[in-house]
């Protein structure tokens, strides 16, 4: 018999149960792909396309050089933002540099970097005052400028002069407020004692006390010290409380007991309608009315003090109200008496019942 010719269509004989069978390999071999992105400047690693049974491998994304490119650009512009920024920062904006050089040229004024600006001189008649602050007064310890308790005596201050050239003349100790080897000083008055300027402030009554150094008298939490001069330093404002002393109890020359038509002196009655109470911390308040007698002559002031007779201020006779300021623990009560040529008056008391 002939030999049949071999049919194109004919199927492989299955494999026997349990047999593993193995296709015949594809001839001619498939010859290998390349595939090529017309947006790429390189040729893609070629591909070999997988046999038929197994399916077609996907194809690796091509880079972008567009895409490479915008990054880089957008980290460039970032960093230039980046730079400048920083120069800003540096330069105060200004473009020069910033600090304390002498090669400085900030625009920014004086006042926007907490320094004082040239001193305008206030203008302070000559009398005596306490320079209070937060902390207490200015006052003289020993040889020592000080904050001290506001009703101590050694706190009244004696300022003369004028312009930049004021004297502070601590009235107790009689010795001046001065400098020595930047430090400040209770010395003994002279010449060179007219020193100080009394500077300007935004506040009625508020000064600050320069230094012919041009340097600032600044209250710390005990103590007063110099220090450079800065217009937003509350430390180194003090307000200039006006002080009318009494008469000296002992005159030099004897006060007649009578007046010239025969009539006898006598020193005024209490003060009425005394009253006193806690404002703040550190602050009283105190108000009174004239006495019902003045004792046949005027009366030259008012005195206040604490329950165990110690002055905490004084004031002038036509003046019916007063701000004490006590730091040295709380004021039970508080008294007022008057003062005339024959001597201290009656005394009013009035007992503190707010205290916090």
């Amino acid at each position: 018999m002939g030999q049949h010719p071999v049919d194109p269509f004919r199927q492989p004989p299955s494999a026997p149960p349990g047999a593993s069978f193995d296709p015949p390999p594809v001839w001619p071999p498939v010859p290998p792909k390349r595939a090529f992105n017309k947006n790429a400047d390189t040729e893609e690693i070629p591909v070999i396309s997988a046999t038929p049974d197994q399916g077609t491998a996907p194809e690796p994304a091509a880079p972008n050089r567009t895409r490479v490119y915008s990054l880089i650009a957008v980290i460039v512009v970032v960093a230039l933002a980046a730079v400048t920024g920083v120069i800003m920062l540096t330069t105060g904006g200004d473009g020069a540099p910033s600090g304390d050089g002498e090669h400085s040229t900030s625009s920014k004024s004086a006042d926007e970097n907490g320094s004082l600006a040239p001193v305008e001189a206030a203008d302070v008649k000559a009398g005596q005052y306490r320079a209070v602050t937060s902390g207490g007064c200015l006052g003289a310890s020993g040889k020592q400028a000080d904050l001290l308790s506001c009703h101590k005596s050694s706190t009244t201050l004696k300022i003369s002069g004028s312009g930049a050239q004021y004297a502070l003349k601590f009235n107790h100790a009689k010795t001046c407020l001065s400098v020595d080897k930047g430090k400040l000083t209770a010395s003994k008055c002279g010449k060179d004692s007219k020193s100080f300027t009394l500077g300007k402030t935004n506040k009625d009554k508020v000064v600050r006390i320069v230094a012919a150094g041009k340097k600032c008298v600044a209250a710390t939490k005990k103590s007063v010290a110099l220090g450079e001069c800065e217009t937003k330093n509350e430390a180194q404002c003090f307000r200039l409380d006006k002080v009318s002393s009494a008469p000296d109890a002992t005159p030099s020359s004897p006060v007649p007991s009578n007046k010239p038509d025969g009539t006898t002196l006598t020193v005024p009655s209490r003060p009425t309608k005394f009253g006193a109470w806690f404002t703040n911390y550190g602050s009283y308040d105190a108000k009174w009315g004239k006495p019902a007698s003045d004792g046949g002559s005027a009366i030259a002031s008012y005195v206040l003090t604490d329950c165990d007779g110690n002055e905490l201020m004084a004031v002038d006779g036509g003046t019916y109200s007063a701000t004490v300021y006590y730091y040295s623990g709380t004021l039970d009560c508080m008294r007022v008496y008057a003062v005339n040529k024959k001597g201290a008056g009656q005394t009013a008391q009035h007992d503190i019942d707010n205290n916090p």
